[in-house]
């Protein structure tokens, strides 16, 4: 069983590395399957602009992968970028994203409002540099977070639980 999991890791690897080659995959993805092999992948969505059929496809080839995805809301955001989200927004549900990654407190209302269902990672940028804060955003539905690189070890270390990451 163990030697099957690892033929079937290697041929995966062997497959990213063909992917590469052709130009269908970004060299990072490559290193974070090596460096990192359970890691998900965040896509931007305002690196798809108007391309949804791209968003589409690299989420399938996510998928197909066997990697989780999330879907990252554009970091700032004002009335475009909420006319945006409301255009993909049936497009986004019918992908159904492993959780959207958010990067503000408005963003975070908006995701509530829309996409209810959906599991949301709060960015560093959502403050949630101590306990208080922390319970405050997990309080509005947000399930992990991304931890900030601004805080030392023991700092981390106060904050972190095994649905907390740092990238």
């Amino acid at each position: 069983m163990v030697l099957q999991k690892k033929e079937t890791d290697q041929r995966k690897k062997i497959q990213l590395l063909f992917l590469l080659a052709a130009g269908m995959v970004p060299f990072f993805a490559v290193l974070t399957e090596i460096f990192f092999p359970g890691a998900g992948y965040y896509l931007a969505l305002e690196e798809f602009g108007r391309k949804p059929d791209t968003l589409t496809q690299s989420v399938k080839q996510i998928r197909d992968f066997g990697k989780n995805v999330y879907l990252s809301v554009p970091a700032v955001f004002q009335q475009n970028a909420r006319n945006y989200m409301l255009s993909l927004e049936k497009r986004i549900k019918a992908l159904s994203p492993d959780g959207l990654l958010v990067r503000t407190l408005d963003s975070l209302s908006f995701c509530k409002t829309y996409f209810p269902d959906m599991k949301l990672i709060a960015e560093s940028s959502v403050y949630t540099y101590n306990q208080p804060a922390k319970a405050m955003v997990r309080s509005l539905g947000v399930s992990r977070q991304v931890l900030p690189v601004e805080l030392n070890f023991r700092e981390l270390e106060c904050l972190s639980t095994d649905s907390d990451e740092l990238i």
